[in-house]
């Protein structure tokens, strides 16, 4: 996944936890210093790369702390970027589109259908790009969904015009499944064939006449033995 890049200043800095004001919000925070280094602004959009690339927006961290060498994101954002506390990531400043339309799937255990608005309300200004997770406060807790589409592609933000498609996940399960079983019914059934083919090739047409011939010749010899034993009777 490429986007476009605005500035050819990178740097590196270690990942830290985010603040609690941050939490689910997907921005990050770097020292003022930093942030000019890499001719970012307040709310910008960067760039992540740590095992993975991700993107969202960049915001200074609070005055005590604007000489630390670090950068704090959320467990999400981690995630996203494929990154753990204390790991190096590389940031740079990025341009992002408005998405037009985006396709979420939904991660968690299957619950009541959410009017695609709410993601409009929730989510309003925050960015993402395809394979990244997405959070949504829900009664007292968070969902969690995939992003599988973006239109247009790269870096996103959302907005209140955005559309959103939720895939039915329980559709998805079920094709899961069925997948799964074709698959396994498809292996079971060449292993059926592949033991026919072998069976055939081992089979010799004397040996089987050989020894169905021992086995006619001993069925007699027994049968002769009876008789005789009756007759002496």
């Amino acid at each position: 996944m490429t986007y476009d890049d605005m500035s050819s200043n990178s740097i590196s800095l270690k990942v830290s936890t985010a603040y609690n004001a941050d939490i689910g919000r997907n921005r990050i925070r770097m020292s003022l210093e930093n942030m000019k280094k890499t001719g970012v602004s307040k709310g910008d959009i960067i760039e992540i790369k740590g095992k993975k690339r991700s993107v969202c927006s960049c915001f200074p961290l609070y005055s005590s702390e604007r000489k630390r060498e670090i950068i704090r994101m959320d467990s999400l954002t981690r995630s996203n970027c494929g990154a753990k506390e204390n790991d190096s990531v590389t940031i740079k400043k990025i341009s992002a589109k408005i998405a037009k339309q985006i396709t979420l799937k939904e991660l968690d255990e299957p619950g009541p259908p959410i009017d695609e608005r709410y993601f409009n309300d929730a989510l309003d200004g925050v960015s993402f790009t395809k394979a990244d997770n997405v959070m949504v406060p829900y009664f007292g807790g968070r969902l969690t969904y995939q992003i599988v589409k973006t239109v247009p592609t790269g870096a996103i933000i959302i907005s209140k015009a955005t559309e959103f498609v939720i895939l039915d996940s329980t559709k998805l399960i079920k094709k899961k499944i069925m997948d799964s079983a074709k698959t396994q019914s498809l292996k079971t059934s060449k292993e059926l064939q592949n033991k026919t083919k072998l069976s055939n090739r081992n089979f010799d047409p004397h040996k089987h006449h050989r020894r169905m011939s021992l086995e006619s010749v001993k069925e007699l010899t027994e049968l002769q033995k009876q008789i005789e034993k009756q007759s002496q009777k």
